[in-house]
């Protein structure tokens, strides 16, 4: 914690344990923190907030990671991209993200998360991928994501309901769209169609059913 140069940290992969000491916040020059794969428990340190110059982090693959995270997260002014997958966070989904102008990456998926999805990450206009998939999220699907025109949108396992918006219809780069295993009702949106770079669509809510996009022609159904 006294390499003041640094600027990767990359541990992933291997069985160390414990907190994640609070001494992290000393690297002040670190771009990259990966301390995925591991075995490392209790909550994110608030001290990470001192960390101005990080663009990268990912803690994902703990699973024993957990609490609420701290809201000095929230703050930190270069980050691209963030993973808390497959950990214990619980919480509602937390709309401190929204001021990370910078933010590409977002994933979230396979914790305790509750509440609705904010309807501010709308203004994340770099935001290229949404994982949420996994997680206890209810409410409607906000149309205001529809603002992140190159957006990845996995919302896969969580208690979703209502309609799948229109607005989709105006993500013009979007990959993939998985609402799978929630509760939304209606059709797909007939707008869906005019995503050409759309490849994978999937709103199964009891079997799996995946359909490939091959083209602008695109045959809704009702699910």
């Amino acid at each position: 914690m006294k390499l003041s140069n640094l600027t990767t940290l990359d541990l992933a992969g291997n069985d160390i344990s414990g907190e994640i000491p609070s001494t992290i916040g000393d690297l002040a020059g670190l771009q990259t923190l990966n301390l995925s794969k591991n075995g490392f428990s209790g909550g994110i340190p608030a001290e990470i907030g001192r960390l101005l110059n990080l663009k990268s982090l990912d803690l994902s693959g703990q699973r024993n990671l957990s609490g609420n995270l701290p809201a000095e997260l929230f703050g930190l002014p270069s980050l691209q991209v963030i993973s808390l997958a497959d950990n214990a966070f619980s919480g509602q989904v937390p709309e401190g993200f929204s001021s990370l102008w910078s933010l590409h990456v977002l994933n979230l998926s396979a914790n305790s998360f509750s509440g609705v999805i904010p309807a501010t990450y709308g203004y994340l206009q770099y935001l290229r991928v949404l994982s949420l998939s996994y997680n206890n999220i209810t409410g409607e699907i906000p149309a205001d994501l529809a603002n992140c025109s190159n957006l990845t949108v996995q919302l896969r396992y969580n208690h979703l309901s209502g309609p799948i918006p229109e607005d989709l219809a105006r993500l013009s780069a979007l990959v993939e769209l998985d609402l799978g295993q929630n509760n939304l009702s209606g059709n797909i949106p007939p707008d869906i169609s005019n995503c050409t770079s759309l490849v994978t669509l999937w709103t199964a809510t009891i079997s799996p059913a995946i359909f490939q996009i091959r083209s602008p022609i695109f045959r809704s159904s009702r699910r």
